[in-house]
């Protein structure tokens, strides 16, 4: 199977050595099988660039390498913090940059493995700089969110700013109304705001791979996972989340699973419709997924139908990798 699209226009437009091989892509896609495999063929480490397995406890919910498989392949980027933190893509960037900075002083590849749009751009490119918030509309967007739901409020920055919409969860109403905040601060979207951003040199040596598969099989992908995690201790995980204080206020109670389980625990919902909520969300949060790396990487997309193996796909990478670097 060939890859289905073009090389990345910065492999062409700079001399330096790629050492950094990105997995980006959906959810439940075989990202963290198909990284494994590769850090075996490469002797390389892993960063996980995932917003919610920074935190410490959010194992099965965040689909968190398990630990035989962080004790075959050096992981980083896990349980960082306190899930009564509120942790952050420049927080992430800042803190996991060494990591970069180490394996260019070795000459040692490193592969960044997740489905988090915003911690790739901060780590590789840089965020901009932005005002610091106010807090009198800050309030006022969260008496929005209570009176029109969270999802109006979405739906606005859709409307408004749809590149910046599809690298966030519907859900995490946090990041949502920062960034109308933003907009209402400058005048100007989110996008524009970054397309002006002083750029980091660490994406020129970076080669993105995405494993991307047919609608159906991921959608059955993400059903068997769902379940598994349902079964699990996802609902025990949310649990001991809700007992050490964690509330709607909380990025770790926002992502998709505990949010749902949360519910179900206080009653509003069987685990039933928690489970088939799950489904749901991460359905539609994978097409955004999809949609974000799109327009913001130059992805080799490696096209993976469910009876192909990973050793294929890996083979795959490898002479990519090879060619591209």
């Amino acid at each position: 199977m060939q890859n289905t699209s073009t090389p990345p226009r910065n492999q062409h437009e700079t001399r330096r050595r790629a050492l950094f091989l990105a997995l980006a892509g959906p959810t439940a896609s075989g990202k963290t099988d198909l990284s494994l495999a590769l850090a075996d063929a490469l002797g390389a480490e892993i960063l996980c660039v995932d917003a919610m397995q920074v935190y410490q406890g959010l194992d099965v919910g965040s689909a968190k390498p398990a630990p035989d498989e962080r004790a075959r392949v050096v992981h980083h980027g896990l349980d960082l913090v306190s899930p009564l933190e509120n942790y952050s893509a420049s927080r992430f960037a800042a803190e996991m940059e060494p990591l970069l900075e180490d394996a260019v002083r070795r000459e040692r590849p490193l592969i960044l493995c997740g489905g988090t749009g915003l911690y790739f751009r901060a780590l590789l490119e840089g965020l901009f700089e932005a005002p610091d918030p106010d807090p009198g509309l800050r309030e006022a967007l969260k008496r929005r969110a209570l009176a029109e739901g969270g999802a109006a409020l979405y739906a606005e920055l859709e409307a408004r700013d749809p590149v910046a919409a599809a690298g966030i969860h519907p859900n995490d109403e946090r990041r949502v109304i920062r960034a109308l905040e933003l907009m209402e601060q400058t005048g100007e979207t989110v996008s524009a705001l970054r397309a002006r951003q002083k750029r980091k040199t660490w994406a020129d040596q970076t080669v993105y791979f995405g494993p991307r598969r047919d609608p159906g099989d991921l959608a059955n992908r993400i059903q068997i996972r769902t379940r598994w995690m349902f079964d699990n201790g996802l609902v025990d995980e949310t649990r001991r989340l809700i007992d050490m204080g964690c509330d709607e206020s909380h990025t770790s109670l926002q992502a998709l699973g505990y949010k749902e389980c949360r519910d179900f625990l206080l009653g509003r919902m069987t685990r039933e419709e928690a489970a088939e909520a799950v489904e749901r969300g991460t359905r539609q949060y994978a097409k955004r997924q999809m949609t974000w790396f799109r327009r913001q990487f130059d992805v080799n997309w490696i096209d993976w139908k469910k009876e192909e193996s990973l050793e294929e796909k890996c083979n795959i990478c490898l002479k990519l990798w090879i060619n591209l670097r």
